[in-house]
């Protein structure tokens, strides 16, 4: 520390892991002043001399200027032509059930399957001990193997009791779900838009879950299966579905989109941008930064790959389609494919 004069500016000079910080002081030091003021001084040399130096790293994926721009894949909200669909509410049901009774009467012995569990034709499910009343039977009359293949239910009796093949609830079912069916309504004046398009033949039918996005199976509706029932207000249809995958299991409640006879114009987007987080449906949306901003969303009717935007989006919006993975908020972005934000925006 270095001072030339009482009245004259006072410079210090503080070092600190390579650092050099000036302090001055312009005021002239009196007796009392000038002594607190070195001991400040002193203090604040100190504290500089000891406390570590933290560089401010911009996180990976941080928005940060030194991040390298992300290479991403674009697309545009725009206004489309699409179908109308009516929705509905159904329940899947089996396409058959099978119930499985002891070939021969005596004690259950052991039971080899769980309630939900898939079983091949002929896969064991349990095993009888026969009263044998002075006959000889096979081992294979003591096994009870599954006539059909599909999902069992919950067992039907315990180890220990008697069955025999004249009981009527029998050890198990099996429900058949390759293919299965969903049973759901609509009311009367749209089940003429629904016959309109059965007219060109099967009708093209989308079950959903929870999130009502993501179609968890497609099936059809036939002309034969439509069950009016009398005196009521809507008419039953039957949809089937495939279900080689399993989406489906007999109980299920699923959202159920059937196409009407109609098409209206909404702002849609692919629904390769669509992304899904706690708080909801989001994209991202380019900014003519170049930079990505998290869009929330109110999505409506979902078809084939887009996704109809009620709230959160404004036609020509660029949003990402490809490459989200590797985004957060204010992430710098690099358009490899796909329209670029207009400068307005």
């Amino acid at each position: 520390m270095h001072i030339r004069s009482p009245n004259a500016v006072r410079s210090v000079k503080l070092i600190s892991g390579g650092r050099t910080m000036g302090l001055e002081h312009r005021r002239p030091f009196g007796r009392k002043t000038g002594a607190m003021q070195v001991a400040a001084l002193a203090l604040a040399c100190a504290i500089a001399m000891t406390s570590p130096t933290r560089a401010q790293v911009p996180g990976p994926q941080s928005g940060g200027p030194s991040e390298s721009p992300m290479p991403v894949v674009t697309a545009s909200a725009a206004l489309r032509t699409l179908p109308v669909y009516l929705r509905s509410v159904g329940t899947a049901v089996a396409s058959r059930t099978t119930v499985v009774r002891s070939a021969v009467s005596g004690n259950l012995t052991e039971i080899d399957f769980t309630a939900g569990q898939r079983v091949v034709a002929g896969d064991l499910l349990a095993r009888v001990e026969p009263r044998l009343d002075g006959a000889r039977l096979e081992r294979d009359a003591t096994e009870i193997r599954a006539p059909a293949s599909g999902m069992v239910g919950g067992a039907l009796r315990h180890v220990g009791d008697r069955v025999s093949p004249a009981d009527e609830t029998g050890i198990v079912t099996i429900s058949r779900t390759e293919p299965i069916s969903v049973v759901f309504a609509l009311p009367e004046t749209m089940l003429r838009a629904v016959r309109e398009k059965l007219l060109q033949g099967n009708l093209p039918v989308r079950a959903y879950g929870h999130d009502k996005v993501h179609a968890l199976a497609e099936g059809h509706l036939r002309r034969g299966d439509q069950k009016s029932r009398q005196g009521a207000d809507a008419g039953e249809l039957v949809a089937t579905f495939a279900n080689t995958d399993h989406a489906l299991t007999p109980g299920m409640r699923v959202d159920v989109r059937v196409p009407a006879n109609a098409t209206r114009s909404a702002l849609a987007i692919p629904l390769a941008a669509v992304r899904r987080s706690s708080a909801g449906y989001y994209t991202y949306m380019v900014t003519r930064h170049e930079t990505a901003h998290v869009r929330p969303l109110t999505l409506g009717i979902v078809t084939d790959d887009l996704a109809v935007v009620r709230e959160g989006l404004w036609p020509g919006d660029v949003i990402v389609t490809d490459g989200q993975e590797q985004l957060t908020e204010g992430s710098r972005v690099a358009i490899v494919e796909g329209p670029s934000p207009r400068p307005s925006e």
